[in-house]
Order: C-alpha cells, then sequence, then structure tokens
C-alpha cells in the first residue's frame, strides 16, 4: 500500500468514529425517514469522505453525500441540529 492509499484509508477509519456503519440514522427534515449508513469511501474528485446511505423508505434510493454535510449542524425552525442523527427506536 503506497503512503497516499495509507493516508486515504486513515482517513476512512477516523470518519468511522463518526459515523457507524450499518447504523440507522434520521435526517432533520422528517424524523420518520429512517437511512442506513452503508460504506464510507473517498470521493475521487477531491479525495474527501463521503457516506453512501440507503434510504429504508419508499423506494430505497441509495445517495452519496460527503462526511462533512453529514455530520455539519443546520438551521431548522430557527435552531441548529444534526442533519443526521442516530436513529432511537
Amino acid at each position: 500500500m503506497s503512503k497516499r492509499e495509507h493516508e486515504l484509508q486513515e482517513n476512512i477509519e477516523l470518519a468511522g468514529e463518526l459515523v457507524v456503519v450499518g447504523g440507522l440514522y434520521t435526517n432533520y427534515k422528517n424524523l420518520d425517514n429512517i437511512y442506513e449508513a452503508q460504506k464510507l469511501t473517498i470521493m475521487e474528485s477531491d479525495e474527501s469522505v463521503a457516506i453512501t446511505y440507503q434510504a429504508l423508505y419508499g423506494l430505497k434510493i441509495t445517495f452519496t453525500r460527503p462526511l462533512y454535510e453529514w455530520i455539519e449542524q443546520v438551521e431548522f425552525e430557527g435552531e441548529l441540529v444534526p442533519r443526521f442523527r442516530k436513529y432511537s427506536f
């Protein structure tokens, strides 16, 4: 494994401390919609970490989003909330 590949792998492992692959999450827009975090990946364009996740409702579409967006706080109804949060039963 090259030094660069090693660095990219380390970035994915660090991201794994923020997102649980296989974990269930909800989005701030609709807490009833559940998503499964499927994989942490590297964006080829800029080598940033991204997450692939699948909706567990409707057509069960699979999405990819940069990790920084997944973990960011967004303004919703006048307050800052996490864009995605762990789903709790």
